[in-house]
């Protein structure tokens, strides 16, 4: 990956600039919480997942990671009290840890947003939130 992308990437997962969609204040809420549960989770779920493949998580993947689940997955089921927050957290770090153990590396060692693509769709029945009902 190149670096100036590399760093733009960074600097996007750092800041977290997600857009807010939402318009009422109880969604604004939801939204704002979810950002700081996402990288939660994604803190203490990620680095052992990588740690035991010694693999790294490249810029992109995280990105792709805390959009994915905060915009298409969390956000909405909090939205429609589809579940709690508790379910959807243990939903997501379940899945992260299928998506990562699963995810192939490149020659670098590192996992990309590509890798993080093909894990779930190799793996989309196992998923925990492939079984919530959100897409069918």
């Amino acid at each position: 990956m190149n670096v100036p992308i590399r760093k733009a990437y960074r600097s996007l997962f750092t800041r977290s600039p997600l857009p807010q969609f939402a318009s009422e204040g109880d969604q604004n809420a939801t939204i704002a919480a979810t950002d700081f549960l996402v990288k939660h989770t994604m803190g203490n779920t990620v680095p052992a997942i990588l740690n035991k493949r010694k693999l790294k998580l490249r810029e992109d993947a995280s990105l792709l990671i805390v959009l994915l689940f905060r915009e298409m997955i969390i956000v909405p089921i909090l939205s429609a009290e589809m579940r709690t927050a508790p379910q959807v957290l243990d939903a997501m770090q379940k899945d992260l840890e299928t998506i990562l153990n699963n995810a192939k590396a490149d020659r670098s060692k590192e996992i990309s947003a590509h890798a993080i693509l093909q894990s779930i769709e190799t793996n989309w029945d196992e998923l925990e939130f492939s079984t919530f009902g959100i897409w069918h």
